[in-house]
């Protein structure tokens, strides 16, 4: 006869559960307690932040008057090829329409976090509602939520950003679509002028980059950074480069970004009359 089969093995004895608090996700509640220390999810290193607040100083961009029918190439054109970044203004984006976008980004923000999720970005997508970052960083997360959705021209007969916000979060958002519609068809007539520009200061006809970017994609991105009492242990949004090929800014009267010139870091005062232009990667090797 065969052996009897070996006794069971004594069950494993289990583990204690290992107690890993996930990160803080923000909502208007969030926001106005206490609970705004940082959580050691979001702390960036010494060296990370020292590094960009080393010589931290105001830095005066190059402005460019879109209205003016002296175009300063030169001025834009060392711009360009020393960092990429300058000043538009005289933009013919309407301060009233600009003031909505602001007021509505901030009312968004200021629901409840269940609300906001009913525009949570899916894995592997680029639009929606994201906060915690966990998909993308397993530490330093930045401080911030934002909310992003693609913009399509098709010569004005799209209304894909109101379409999409009224898909996700109810037909109450048709308004706050629509304004956000309007908005991004004001930077994509922006952007197509500056391309002009920027061809033209590169020597080659206004055409010549329009007709390429005329009518690509594009992404509208809205960013909050919820108020912080450790605010000197995190970011924001990291240090980084724009892989796209155009971006337009408009910043609120708080401030904070920085670009690095000359080997230090410089903070860009706010200015509500102007956007802030960053040539991308795209662009720079495309040209």
């Amino acid at each position: 006869m065969p052996p009897p089969p070996p006794p069971p093995l004594p069950p494993r004895p289990s583990s204690p559960p290992l107690n890993h608090p996930k990160p803080p996700v923000f909502d208007h509640l969030f926001s106005n307690t206490n609970s705004t220390y940082l959580h050691n999810s979001y702390g960036q290193t010494t060296k990370n932040l020292a590094s960009m607040s080393h010589h931290r100083s105001s830095f005066r961009l190059s402005t460019w008057e879109l209205s003016s029918l002296v175009t300063p190439f030169p001025l834009v054109d060392e711009a360009c090829k020393k960092h990429g970044f300058f000043l538009v203004i005289n933009h013919g984006v309407s301060e009233e329409l600009i003031n909505e976008a602001h007021k509505n980004m901030d009312l968004f923000f200021d629901m409840l976090l269940k609300e906001k999720q009913r525009a949570q970005r899916k894995v592997g997508d680029y639009h929606g509602y994201a906060s915690s970052f966990t998909g993308r960083y397993s530490s330093k997360l930045p401080w911030k939520e934002t909310l992003s959705f693609r913009y399509c021209d098709d010569g004005g007969s799209s209304n894909v950003v109101e379409e999409y916000l009224v898909s996700t979060m109810g037909e109450d958002f048709r308004q706050f679509g629509r304004i956000y519609q309007d908005y991004s068809d004001a930077m994509n007539t922006l952007s197509l002028r500056i391309i002009e520009l920027l061809g033209m200061s590169l020597g080659v006809p206004p055409t010549h980059f329009r007709e390429f970017f005329e009518g690509n994609e594009s992404i509208m991105r809205l960013n909050n950074y919820p108020p912080c009492l450790q605010a000197h242990e995190t970011l924001g949004t990291g240090r980084h480069r724009d892989p796209n090929s155009l971006t337009i800014l408009h910043q609120d009267n708080v401030g904070g970004l920085q670009v690095f010139i000359d080997q230090q870091w410089h903070s860009i005062l706010p200015n509500s009359q102007a956007f802030v232009v960053n040539i991308g990667d795209t662009f720079m090797v495309s040209t």
